[in-house]
C-alpha cells in the first residue's frame, strides 16, 4: 500500500479529516459522550446502506444520519464503482457524511490500496474495512498513512469471537468508530448469531478503549427495539430497506418506517452534528 502514500489526499487537503468542511460523524444528544460503564450512547445515528444515487436520495430525504455505499452483489461489504460514490458525494453535497466500503479483502489484498485510494479521491468521508483476517489492523494503519485526515472504520463480524479484535491497536491508529456485521449473508441475522450479553460485554470493551460501537448485520425493523437497548452509537441497515432480499431495490416506505423507529438527533445536537467524538 505504500506506493499511494505520494497521492494528493484531496480528501485531506480539502477538510482536514471531518473537522473542518464536512466534520466528522454526528455527535449524540445530550452530553454527546458514551456511557464508559456500559458503552452506551444517548442517541443512535441511522446508517442507510445504498447502493447508487437513486437510493442515496430516497434515504437522504427520509432523514439518513448516514449514507453508506455498498454494492450487495458483490459480498459483505461489496465496493461500488468510484463513479458512483462520486456521483453520491455530489448528490449528498456535506449534509451528511458518506462512507463507502472497500470491499470483501484481506488485509494484504494487493487490490485494497487502489480500491481504498479511488474511494478516497471520490470524495467519501469515511472508508469501511473489514476484519477479513489477521492483517486488517495492519491494513487499517497502512491506509491511515497513506491518507492522512481520512476517517476508518473498521468491519468486524458476528462469526468471528470478537474477543481476538485488536481493540488497543485500533484505538492506537485513531480509530474511533468500530462496526459489527455479519460475513455470511442470509444464514441470519446478527441477533441470531451473537447473544445479547455478547453484545454487551463487546460494547463494554469497545467503551473501555475509547471506541464507539455501531450494530449492523440482518437487522430488520423488528429487531430494532432489542438493538437500540444496547445503546449503539450507530445502527447500520440495508435488507430492512429492502423490498425483498438485500440484492433488492430499496423501499422509500421501509426507510421512512425505520427512520420512525431510530429517534432523530435532539435540535441541541443537531447544532453539534459535526463534532463527534467518533474522529476528533
Amino acid at each position: 500500500m505504500a506506493r499511494h502514500c505520494h497521492r494528493e489526499d484531496r480528501r485531506a487537503q480539502r477538510a482536514r479529516g471531518l473537522g473542518l468542511a464536512h466534520g466528522p460523524v454526528p455527535r449524540p444528544s445530550g452530553a454527546g459522550r458514551p456511557d464508559r460503564r456500559a458503552g452506551a450512547w444517548a442517541v443512535t445515528l441511522l446508517l442507510a446502506s445504498v447502493r447508487s444515487p437513486e437510493e442515496a436520495r430516497i434515504c437522504l430525504e427520509a432523514g439518513a444520519d448516514l449514507i453508506d455505499l455498498k454494492e450487495p452483489a458483490l459480498g459483505a461489504l461489496g465496493a461500488v464503482d468510484p463513479l458512483i460514490a462520486r456521483r453520491v458525494v455530489a448528490l449528498v453535497d456535506g449534509r451528511v457524511p458518506v462512507s463507502a466500503t472497500v470491499g470483501d479483502l484481506g488485509g494484504r489484498d494487493a487490490r485494497l490500496p487502489d480500491v481504498a485510494a479511488a474511494l478516497v479521491e471520490a470524495g467519501v468521508d469515511i472508508l469501511k474495512v473489514g476484519c477479513f483476517d489477521a492483517h486488517a489492523a495492519e491494513a487499517i494503519e497502512t491506509l491511515a498513512r497513506c491518507h492522512p485526515g481520512q476517517v476508518i472504520v473498521p468491519v468486524a463480524f458476528a462469526e468471528d469471537p470478537w474477543r481476538e479484535l485488536p481493540l488497543a491497536r485500533f484505538r492506537a491508529s485513531e480509530i474511533r468508530l468500530l462496526m459489527l456485521d455479519t460475513r455470511l449473508k442470509g444464514t441470519g441475522g446478527l441477533l441470531a448469531k451473537l447473544a445479547v450479553d455478547e453484545l454487551s460485554a463487546l460494547g463494554a470493551a469497545t467503551a473501555v478503549q475509547g471506541l464507539a460501537l455501531g450494530l449492523a448485520g440482518g437487522l430488520t425493523l423488528a429487531d430494532l427495539p432489542q438493538v437500540l437497548a444496547q445503546g449503539p452509537a450507530v445502527v447500520g441497515l440495508r435488507g430492512a430497506l429492502c423490498d425483498g432480499a438485500r440484492e433488492g431495490g430499496l423501499s422509500a416506505g421501509r426507510m421512512a418506517a425505520a427512520r420512525a423507529a431510530v429517534p432523530r438527533q435532539t435540535a441541541a445536537s443537531k447544532q453539534r452534528r459535526w463534532r463527534h467524538d467518533f474522529v476528533a
